[in-house]
């Protein structure tokens, strides 16, 4: 079943982890502003490709409680059954 955030926000699939622009950097070793443009390319794309990742638009905490939408990727992850 998927994970369902706040109201408006995109559902995680599972087998799936939303990063953010600093996680996704540090995870493919991207400057911070080389990740954010790599986002953006992934999400103009993902429609066309069916291989590329998925990037979703969570809604992330800015000053005085306010939220808007932030771009993440859908970086799959391993689950392993315990033998």
């Amino acid at each position: 079943m998927a994970e369902v955030r706040a109201e408006g926000a995109t559902p995680i699939p599972e087998g799936y982890v939303p990063l953010g622009v600093d996680a996704f950097a540090a995870r493919v070793g991207l400057k911070r502003r080389a990740a954010h443009y790599r986002l953006e390319r992934l999400e103009a794309i993902q429609h066309r490709h069916p291989d590329a990742l998925r990037v979703v638009r969570l809604p992330v905490k800015i000053g005085s409680g306010a939220e808007r939408l932030a771009r993440h990727v859908l970086w799959p992850v391993e689950h392993r059954a315990a033998a």
